[in-house]
């Protein structure tokens, strides 16, 4: 096999591992006590919640794709992006959703390939920093009982990129006899990929990077307000402060590439860090898990949304 297929067995063997690990701390009485009591049924704003921030990315992306000389409208970016979370959750490391997303644009816009690369890239990029910013947001405004609970370890993962982030931007202000030198001395295909991708970059106006940066947050806003909802549903009181924190840390694990799509990752994760604050393993287990369901269940809306798509424009042709 090919290094690239080893990778995909080890991402699939430790997500699975890990996964069916956490299963075995869920409680099945507190799943079948939300069936029984109609719970289950108030986590229905979950998706709502979760589909206005897909809203606030497919923005931030229309904005990267106006600023490379793409015109896209926002339905069109809404509906891909909701396309791409449908590959994304289904087929995660065998099709990737921003994979798909980048085709389906690219489609749309012959020759303009690498410009919707970029721009997907960028825009990542981009949210990263705003996860990274919200992250160290709630690092000020957490307690000191919480803070001493947490552990420095946790506390200084998202300030630590902010700062990276920083130095990394320090250092590319003096980017052109830099790349210039490592060209010379590098000179191949991924390195002039890198340099294109640095000028298209720092070429998008700043209001363009301060709006994307904004619905980053946004974006990450409406993550934390589902957690922070599941939490309230299970009668689990986590104040919304310690949500800003947990969240990012997160969204920020799922960046190593040792699972398919973050799977395993995130829910270790999750249960990891509400551990340390006194939350019971399985009520943990079992919110980290009602999260991944509602994403499933936003994935669901866009694999619905394309088939609709599919069969109407099947419909035109004929």
């Amino acid at each position: 096999m090919s290094r690239r297929m080893w990778l995909v067995v080890f991402q699939a063997s430790f997500s699975v591992a890990v996964v069916v690990y956490l299963i075995r701390f869920l409680d099945w009485s507190a799943v079948a006590s939300l069936l029984r009591d109609g719970s289950l049924y108030r986590l229905w704003p979950g998706p709502l919640i979760l589909l206005v921030g897909l809203v606030m990315a497919a923005n931030r992306w229309r904005l990267v794709l106006a600023a490379l000389g793409i015109a896209l409208r926002s339905s069109s970016a809404l509906y891909l992006y909701l396309v791409g979370t449908f590959y994304g959750v289904m087929l995660p490391g065998v099709l990737g959703g921003d994979a798909v997303r980048v085709a389906l644009c690219a489609a749309r816009q012959r020759g303009a390939v690498s410009r919707v690369l970029a721009s997907v890239a960028i825009e990542r990029g981009l949210g990263l920093c705003g996860v990274a910013l919200v992250g160290s947001l709630g690092v000020l405004v957490l307690n000191d009982a919480l803070r001493r609970k947490l552990g420095s370890e946790a506390l200084l993962i998202a300030p630590t990129i902010v700062a990276s982030l920083l130095v990394l931007i320090v250092v590319l202000s003096g980017a052109p006899r830099l790349l210039k030198w490592l060209g010379g001395r590098f000179v191949g295909q991924r390195l002039d990929g890198l340099v294109v991708l640095y000028q298209k970059l720092w070429s998008l106006p700043s209001g363009t990077l301060l709006s994307t940066l904004l619905l980053s947050t946004l974006f990450q806003a409406a993550d934390i307000l589902v957690f922070y909802y599941f939490a309230h549903v299970m009668e689990l009181e986590l104040p919304l402060a310690l949500c800003l924190v947990v969240i990012p840390i997160i969204y920020l694990s799922t960046v190593l590439p040792i699972s398919l799509g973050g799977i395993g990752v995130r829910e270790g994760v999750m249960v990891w860090l509400l551990g340390r604050i006194g939350v019971p393993v399985a009520d943990a287990v079992l919110l980290a898990f009602l999260m991944y369901l509602n994403r499933v269940a936003l994935a669901l809306v866009g694999g619905a949304v394309a088939a609709v798509h599919t069969l109407t424009s099947a419909g035109k042709r004929t």
